[in-house]
């Protein structure tokens, strides 16, 4: 209810007193005896907080909100610093979205899952902005590679959205990265990735990394649905060159 007093009022223009409206609900958070209800009201505090800040930066005064009134829940700081981390990827700014990330602590041995949210979520902001190396050292510093297990955002987004603008040889750096969360080294990755760089035009590309697909069968097989991804935006010479490339 407060929060909606607060949403009207934002509207309306009066942050002033939308933001106290934030500092009252902030003090009475401690009172809902469901720990997950803290939670969830603190992250749409969060949301409520960036949103008035006109989302530039990360005030002194709302971390100073955020750090004292949290008190000693683990759960809670780890949500705040994961909003953060959010926050600082969507402007850009990776650096201070992994030092977020870092400052995690593991609760009974475990992080919760919007650790691993947001890990893929600042792996491709990178990549949408070319910055290929970030997304590597992304990967390849979480505290636990494993968190990326069984999840395949990385190769629907991240491979494609890189494909565009990598070179040959940060393509490859960026697949054996993806080797430390899934193994053995995928043969879809790469042909994934040669798929999204033909689409691109980069053609030569393309032939150089799939060349490195070790399985014969498998690029055999590939050729069919790689015609009919290319037959759209290419010419039939060019598509059979690449095609014999391929097997």
């Amino acid at each position: 209810m407060r929060l909606s007093l607060c949403e009207a009022m934002a509207d309306k223009g009066d942050f002033g007193e939308a933001i106290e409206m934030l500092d009252w609900v902030a003090d009475h958070i401690s009172e809902l005896p469901d720990v997950r209800d803290q939670i969830n009201v603190w992250w749409d505090l969060a949301e409520w907080r960036f949103s008035l800040d006109n989302r530039f930066e990360v005030t002194h005064a709302l971390d100073h909100a955020f750090y004292t009134k949290m008190g000693e829940n683990k759960e809670i700081l780890n949500l705040y610093k994961l909003r953060c981390a959010e926050y600082w990827a969507e402007v850009s700014n990776f650096e201070d979205a992994l030092s977020n990330v870092r400052s995690v602590e593991l609760i009974d041995g475990k992080t919760d899952v919007w650790y691993t949210d947001i890990i893929q979520y600042i792996a491709f902001r990178q990549a949408r902005i070319g910055d290929i190396a970030g997304v590597i050292e992304t990967i390849r510093e979480t505290s636990d590679p494993r968190q990326f297990m069984g999840l395949g955002f990385l190769r629907s987004h991240i491979i494609p959205t890189a494909a565009r603008s990598a070179t040959v040889d940060e393509l490859f750096d960026l697949l054996h990265a993806l080797e430390m969360i899934s193994d053995p080294p995928s043969n879809k990755d790469i042909q994934l990735a040669a798929t999204e760089l033909a689409k691109n035009g980069r053609l030569k590309i393309a032939v150089n990394l799939m060349r490195n697909i070790p399985d014969p069968e498998f690029r055999a097989h590939s050729s069919i649905d790689l015609a009919k991804a290319l037959s759209v935006q290419f010419p039939k010479p060019t598509i059979k060159e690449y095609l014999r490339a391929w097997r």
